[in-house]
């Protein structure tokens, strides 16, 4: 791992809003998306985003999900 990125905040539902998060971060380290993993715990921003603008996902399942 060359770099980290955090947010406290993922990008809105859309399409465009996640591209423009990607590219921003992607930009920053000067690296392709498929150089990049996302790991969040939300499939509908989180890994949908990820996946939507070529990047690998990895999903975690904190406390509030625990079962």
């Amino acid at each position: 791992m060359q770099a980290v990125a955090s947010a406290r905040r993922a990008p809105s539902r859309s399409d465009a809003a996640a591209r423009a998060a990607s590219d921003r971060v992607r930009n920053t380290f000067g690296v392709a998306a498929q150089d990049c993993v996302m790991v969040g715990d939300r499939p509908v921003t989180d890994i949908a985003g990820a996946v939507y603008v070529g990047m690998r996902a990895a999903l975690v399942r904190p406390g509030r999900f625990a079962t």
